[in-house]
């Protein structure tokens, strides 16, 4: 599991809605999107080639109904563009 991520998550505060197993798919998810191998996930955050806010919309899109109101009202206006 990526630490770099946790803290991105943990800056969000979005890591009191997430489970151990959240974290997880949040990490498998950035490297599908990146292109990543697996474990690579630290080094795609320290290597800046993923932002807070793609972290937070891939968080948001992992947790679903879990993440707060505010926050997925957030996300709608993301995928309504």
């Amino acid at each position: 599991m990526s630490k770099l991520v946790k803290s991105m998550l943990e800056d969000l505060d979005l890591i009191q809605f997430t489970t151990k197993e959240d974290r997880f798919l949040v990490d498998r998810k950035i490297e599908e999107v990146k292109g990543g191998t697996p474990n690579s996930c630290d080094d795609i955050v320290s290597l800046g080639a993923i932002t807070k806010e793609e972290v937070e919309e891939i968080a948001l899109e992992i947790l679903g109904d879990k993440a707060p109101e505010k926050r997925r009202n957030k996300r709608r206006l993301i995928i309504a563009r």
